[in-house]
């Protein structure tokens, strides 16, 4: 495998433990923690940026077959996951309702939380919008210079009128205003991602991006002091702020990927590469359940060391049930 390759699941790696560490955080409270998760929380653009990148550098030519399969990947381990937290549910606190069958089967869980382990399962949901929407982002992406710059422009003063007039809450806690951001990362990865990469080999880039981080980081700081709980803070500047981290994170993680030469070390990486997707999906019910058990009667430094240790143990499992199925289902399709 090659540097470039290698960097890219760096990154995922990367990403799946900042999105892990800000759940676990977020139950916790100790000085300078909520910088902390404001920076973990944009391991989401993370994994949306190189979702975009990865099928932007691939030529596509049956669409339909291409979602098919992207389909059988997210949707398989969902469905499993899934059966086993409604079983639990119903074993644990005798609560069973057939509208969380429904939710899960279709994916929806994102517009609505359906079970206590769903709640960070919103991210499922709005990465196969970017999927069904992959085929418009690659005719845009077609299209002349002005006309790409045209729609990125309108998409963003849209975001910002929807932040102002609507609140309707759609993936877990975030507005559709804050989707509209994440489309657009997923869109930026897919159509320039190799561009923003290939800033990493130089200095001077690193150097400039590194100024957008510190005034990302620094409106976001002020703006929480200045700003807080108002729309433009929470919906806008914090986002952006968002960004500004994001895009040097990229960066730093990619250049630091391709100094990494020790086999073990790279071959425990893409050990959690290989399992990134199950990870997240398990890590919400097990954080939520090591809270309940473990954080009231042990400490913080054990209840994050568990949580981590537990989703692990539990994403291997998720990884295994998931195997023959989806090997089956790839076969078939053949």
């Amino acid at each position: 495998m090659n540097k470039r390759d290698f960097s890219i699941e760096f990154i995922r790696v990367a990403a799946m433990f900042m999105i892990i560490i800000d759940h676990i955080l977020c139950r916790i409270t100790f000085p300078g923690v909520a910088l902390i998760i404001q920076v973990c929380n944009s391991g989401v653009f993370l994994f949306l940026f190189i979702s975009g990148f990865l099928f932007g550098k691939k030529e596509i030519k049956n669409w339909c077959e291409w979602f098919k399969k992207r389909c059988l990947r997210i949707l398989i381990p969902l469905w499993i996951f899934a059966a086993i937290d409604i079983l639990i549910e119903y074993l644990l606190w005798h609560q069973f309702y057939p509208e969380h069958i429904l939710l899960y089967a279709f994916n929806l869980q994102g517009i609505k939380v359906a079970t206590i382990g769903s709640i960070n399962l919103w991210f499922v949901t709005l990465i196969m919008i970017c999927y069904l929407i992959t085929p418009l982002i690659q005719w845009v992406k077609m299209r002349s210079g002005m006309f790409l710059k045209a729609v990125v422009t309108l998409l963003i003063v849209l975001q910002m009128i929807l932040a102002y007039v609507t609140d309707i809450g759609l993936f877990g806690n975030h507005t559709l205003s804050w989707c509209i951001i994440a489309v657009l990362v997923y869109g930026t990865g897919y159509i320039v991602g190799d561009k923003i990469l290939a800033y990493s080999k130089s200095y001077k880039s690193m150097i400039i991006s590194l100024m957008i981080l510190l005034i990302g980081v620094l409106a976001t700081v002020f703006g929480k002091k200045l700003l807080n709980e108002t729309v433009f803070y929470e919906r806008i500047l914090s986002v952006y702020g968002m960004i500004c981290i994001d895009q040097f994170l990229i960066l730093l993680f990619y250049k630091l990927g391709s100094y990494i030469h020790n086999i073990k070390l790279k071959n425990i990486i893409q050990h959690f590469d290989r399992i990134s997707y199950e990870f997240y999906i398990v890590h919400g019910i097990v954080i939520s359940a090591v809270t309940e058990t473990i954080l009231r009667n042990n400490g913080t430094i054990i209840y994050m060391f568990t949580s981590v240790l537990f989703s692990y143990a539990a994403a291997i499992i998720l990884h295994i049930l998931c195997k023959l199925p989806l090997k089956t289902l790839y076969k078939q399709k053949r």
